[in-house]
């Protein structure tokens, strides 16, 4: 006997790949006639799934275990057999499942069973076909539902407490647990998410997983792997804190953390000595996480220096509060503003609470000070800092340079601030410096 059906989703394929094939052990969560459901280990030919039967179509309730002998999450097929806890009228069930992807990012379901009737049962085989085919329809719905709204049809819900009331049956620990206890590394997603603007929906679809099980994640009710993680973590989350998530996780730390002057790290200081020897006659600064001056070249020393001598909070002081940075840069109000917009982006980016506390030291300091106004007029395409050196003006624009490759935390953390001229006028005098000129 075979029975097909299939179903359109509006969903990426990978993100009901993640539902139907990466979490095949949990289709307890989301198909109605199962009313719980579990798997030792990931998803893999030969893995065993446990499923408690609520009853459905000619099946009574009951256990039943089934073998996965097809897992390709790469052409995102699977097929799976039932070894143990068919029904006595039935000797063999064996079924597939199919995700295709659409050219306008939904994606086509298809599902295709074979069940075998026992000799005397073969007779009443048209009867079992009608009631099966209305389950593969209903099944391939609620997935459908599930994947879409990050939820059970209310129906689904129904039907499963009821059947939650009348059978039980011995579940994985990550599905047994309270969902009102935050694990660590639940807070750390949440916090991150809540910190970003992120929905549950949108990260799900941008990690291969669904809302349902973010939201498990962040309550606590699972616990996930090492490949979730880092997926989750790839989202523009930087280095430490992807480390700081594995651990929270229980898991071993995946990047390195040298400090800077150690052998392994010499590419990079190659790379930074070059660049501020390169960047003369022009400022050039190297900071660490959280605002840390690590090095400057001639041409920043004359023009700010000792930098490098001072403590975070100390050179938030000096750039956001009154002194002689104030008194040296013609368009303070916009700069600092600007500044403390670049200083939020970091702290929201790396939840580093280090960066949080500077930016409420530098918010302090301007809280008197009102945003510049936006000038529809604007003659240069980014902000460029005026100083007033000598009784003159130096204009300058600034760019940065980062490590945006690196696989080692402290390498990821740097930057390099790189100040050039923005005219003609300004060019001389960087050179007059180095000169002696001036």
């Amino acid at each position: 006997m075979e029975l097909r059906a299939e179903t359109i989703i509006d969903a990426p394929a990978n993100t009901v790949w993640a539902v139907l094939g990466t979490r095949f052990g949990e289709i307890g969560e989301w198909a109605a006639p199962i009313s719980a459901s579990s798997m030792d280990g990931e998803a893999s030919v030969g893995a065993v799934r446990t499923c408690q039967f609520a009853g459905f179509g000619p099946f009574k309730p009951g256990i039943v275990k089934e073998q996965l002998r097809a897992f390709d999450p790469q052409s995102k097929t699977l097929e799976y057999v039932a070894i143990d806890g068919l029904p006595t009228f039935a000797e063999h069930a064996v079924n597939h499942f199919s995700v295709h992807a659409l050219s306008d990012g939904r994606c086509l379901v298809r599902s295709y069973a074979t069940l075998q009737l026992r000799g005397p049962m073969r007779i009443f085989g048209w009867l079992v076909r009608r009631r099966l085919h209305s389950v593969g329809s209903q099944v391939l719905d609620e997935l459908r539902h599930y994947v879409e709204h990050g939820a059970r049809t209310s129906a689904n819900c129904n039907r499963l407490s009821a059947a939650r009331k009348a059978h039980t049956v011995a579940r994985a620990p990550t599905l047994r647990r309270d969902p009102r206890r935050v694990s660590p590394f639940g807070e750390r997603l949440h916090q991150w998410r809540s910190r970003s603007g992120v929905s549950q929906l949108d990260l799900a679809a941008r990690a291969g997983t669904t809302p349902r099980h973010i939201s498990f994640l962040e309550t606590g009710r699972s616990r996930p792997g090492r490949d979730l993680v880092l997926r989750l973590a790839a989202l523009d989350v930087p280095l430490r804190e992807r480390n700081a998530w594995l651990v929270s996780a229980g898991l071993a730390a995946s990047f390195p953390d040298r400090a800077l002057a150690d052998e392994s790290m010499r590419p990079v200081r190659l790379v930074i000595d070059k660049v501020l020897q390169m960047h003369e006659p022009y400022p050039a600064w190297v900071i660490a996480q959280p605002l840390r001056f690590l090095a400057s070249n001639r041409a920043a020393e004359a023009l700010f220096p000792g930098m490098c001598a001072l403590q975070p909070e100390e050179i938030v002081d000096l750039w956001y509060g009154p002194g002689p940075f104030r008194d040296m840069v013609e368009n303070w109000p916009e700069v600092v503003w600007a500044g403390l917009a670049t200083l939020r982006r970091e702290a929201t980016r790396s939840a580093d609470p280090r960066l949080d506390a500077l930016v409420k030291r530098a918010e302090a300091h301007l809280k008197t000070i009102p945003p510049p106004a936006p000038d529809g007029d604007v003659e240069l395409p980014l902000i460029c800092t005026r100083f007033k050196i000598g009784g003159r003006l130096v204009r300058t624009s600034s760019a940065v340079m980062r490590f945006d490759t690196a696989l080692d935390v402290t390498a990821s953390d740097l930057r390099i601030e790189l100040l050039f001229p923005a005219d003609e006028s300004s060019d001389e005098f960087f050179h007059a410096v180095r000169d002696r000129r001036l």
